[in-house]
């Protein structure tokens, strides 16, 4: 392959710095104001844009970072003017006493200084305008001077003819060998003057562009880069066209230009589609790309990163097809063809897919199950000695945003099983038992699993997402296994969630809010027969006390169903209080409390308060629930309702009397 880059040897070492500014600067806690004259290596021009014959210049706004003589603070120091004998003067501030002793350029805020080696960082996104961030690091001279010394090489190529809708300009090292070119940095503080990228850093370089031509000055760590590829994206990040050089050995403060690059102009721009088939038992997959609105297809590669590089490819009219030989876990491959478009220009296109490879399987099971406490999680786990060559520990992650990774788990943490659990030996299929108190009822809730591994296998999500959510028995009649069924919502509301209606006992209307000296007739009589006061025979009004108006023309449920449904008695309320397992719950923000019957349905009961008068009281902290069963003796008269609290049923025994004229809540019943 040709190549289409050409050396400069900086004569006079042209430096590769460039302006970089942060917007917020920390407290230095500086009291002294510190002048620092700086050099550039060999260099008489001392400012940071790149001129036309290589050399560098600062700019007004540059900034480098001072370590002081105790080495705790970073402090920043900006560009304030340049001699005629190539010093430039920077002023900062250091603690009272301290003298400048590392210095570095481009300051960056989270730069540290640890056992002589500076932490930094290189930036993965750059600007077209002339300028590099290209890093030095300063030299201490006799004088109390630093001379800047280059820690990178820099690239230099032109885009022309840049599409309307190009966005990108992106530069890539993945190939064979995936070598980072930005991100967290080393630089040992000693005379060879070699900055160090982490592994597992970012491998490509994004500029941002807008008109038709750019200019661009890249730094690059030294080294012997394989392939870089440079390539013209839109806002999808669709491949608009690309260039490729192979082989490129980056040296220290050396410019290496590219020829121009001129994008290609059609009215039909090429598409590039890569997919794959299914893969074997033994790990091959063919790999299938097509190209749209081409003439000619012409030739291509498919490279697995990491692996085998194919060039022998099957290219047939539009199609490029090659079978090649996954390794275990994530496959990276990359497509690349060569195409002569509808305008009959010559133009590289390139894609990268992702394919995961394993002969280990992993994922939620539905359905979810739970109890009165305890939320069940089936999984499937093929292979886990397989897996564990590769990975360390299964994770599981319950989170209520779709697609979930790690940072979403509701726990703020995932729960962690090791893959060489002895369980996983004994089977395929799993599950775990997960605590229900922070789970909200009526709310989507994602289940997933992920693998963790380390830094040559990352992460590793399953394909599969449960979605779930805890809900009461469906129906309007819930089975509990006792002597009556229990209606699913509360009287007046359509969902178990909802507070209904708050009546008054023995109103059929539901409608009395007054205090009950404002009742008249049969009404008054009624409501003061169960007013609650301690009562004679001649305080009956001549009204005969009920004991249960359960199922008649005084019981609301009864009277607005045609019969279907009743107020439960005192003894069925006792029933559901003594036969069932009660459970504070929040069910769609809503709080109350959940009822799990002897066969393991449930009803929600929420704490809809009461009301007296029109004023509304306790609603989501109480609940009561009438009866139509009354205490008919003298001195303690009133009809039964069974009450709530928000803290757990073991506090409640039995129902108890209350003012028959206070609105509370109806959950009606039928026989069975």
């Amino acid at each position: 392959m040709k190549q289409w880059i050409y050396t400069i040897l900086l004569g006079c070492l042209a430096g590769l710095a460039a302006c970089s500014q942060e917007d917020e600067w920390g407290e230095t806690g500086a009291t002294d104001e510190t002048q620092l004259t700086v050099y550039i290596e060999q260099d008489l021009s001392t400012r940071t844009s790149v001129d036309d014959t290589g050399k560098v210049t600062w700019n007004v706004g540059d900034t480098i970072g001072v370590f002081g003589s105790n080495e705790a603070k970073n402090v920043p120091f900006i560009y304030s003017h340049s001699d005629d004998n190539g010093a430039s003067i920077f002023i900062g501030h250091l603690a009272a006493g301290e003298e400048p002793v590392t210095v570095y350029y481009p300051y960056h805020k989270s730069a540290t200084l640890i056992d002589h080696e500076l932490q930094t960082i290189l930036p993965a996104e750059r600007t077209a305008d002339g300028t590099s961030n290209g890093p030095m690091l300063g030299s201490r001279n006799e004088d109390g001077s630093f001379l800047f010394k280059h820690l990178c090489g820099l690239l230099k190529f032109t885009v022309k003819s840049l599409p309307e809708d190009a966005r990108w300009i992106v530069l890539n090292t993945e190939a064979d060998q995936t070598l980072p070119v930005a991100g967290k940095t080393r630089i040992a503080l000693n005379d060879n003057y070699e900055l160090t990228v982490d592994e597992n850093e970012a491998s490509e370089i994004r500029i941002p562009v807008t008109g038709e031509d750019v200019v661009c000055y890249v730094p690059l760590p030294t080294g012997t880069y394989p392939q870089i590829e440079v390539s013209v994206r839109n806002g999808q990040d669709d491949i608009l066209d690309l260039r490729t050089a192979t082989n490129l050995k980056i040296t220290r403060a050396v410019l290496l230009e590219m020829a121009d690059m001129v994008v290609p102009t059609c009215s039909s721009r090429p598409v590039l589609n890569v997919t794959h088939s299914e893969i074997s038992v033994d790990g091959k997959v063919n790999i299938i790309a097509t190209v749209e609105n081409i003439q000619t297809l012409k030739d291509g590669s498919v490279t697995v990163i990491g692996g085998e590089r194919y060039t022998d490819v099957s290219v047939s009219n539009k199609m490029l097809t090659q079978e090649v030989e996954l390794k275990q876990g994530t496959n990276r491959v990359r497509v690349r063809v060569r195409v002569v478009d509808a305008c009959g220009n010559l133009r590289s296109l390139s894609r990268i897919i992702s394919i995961q490879q394993s002969n280990y399987q992993f994922n939620p099971i539905y359905p979810v199950q739970y109890n009165a406490d305890i939320l069940r999680l089936h999984f499937q786990l093929v292979n886990a000695q397989e897996a564990a060559k590769y990975y360390s520990d299964l994770r599981i992650i319950l989170s209520r945003t779709p697609n979930p990774t790690e940072e979403d788990c509701i726990y703020g943490y995932p729960v962690t099983i090791s893959l060489n659990n002895e369980t996983f030996n004994k089977g395929t299929q799993f599950y775990i038992d997960m605590s229900l108190e922070d789970i909200e009822w009526g709310v989507e809730y994602y289940y997933r699993l992920y693998l963790w591994g380390n830094n040559s296998n990352p992460e590793r999500y399953s394909d599969n997402v449960v979605v779930f959510r805890l809900e009461t028995t469906a129906g309007d009649l819930v089975d509990l296994g006792l002597s009556v069924q229990w209606a699913s919502c509360n009287w007046g509301a359509n969902y178990p969630y909802e507070y209904g209606d708050l009546v008054g006992w023995g109103d059929p209307t539901g409608k009395h809010t007054e205090d009950p000296s404002d009742y008249t007739g049969e009404e008054q009589k009624r409501i003061y027969c169960y007013y609650g006061y301690y009562l004679t025979d001649e305080d009956w009004f001549g009204v005969t006390p009920r004991e249960n108006i359960s199922g008649t023309e005084w019981d609301i449920a009864y009277q607005h169903t045609e019969g279907n449904w009743r107020l439960p008695t005192y003894d069925e309320q006792l029933e559901l209080l003594h036969k069932c397992t009660w459970r504070s719950i929040t069910y769609k923000g809503i709080d109350g409390m959940r009822v799990i019957g002897l066969n393991g349905n449930d009803i929600f009961l929420p704490y809809a308060g009461s009301r007296n008068g029109e004023k509304i009281i306790r609603q989501g902290s109480e609940g009561y629930y009438w009866s139509g069963t009354a205490n008919t003796g003298i001195f303690s008269s009133g009809p039964y309702c069974l009450g709530i609290p928000l803290s757990g049923s073991s506090s409640v025994s039995k129902p108890y009397t209350k003012e028959a004229y206070v609105g509370r809540s109806v959950r009606p019943v039928q026989g069975i």
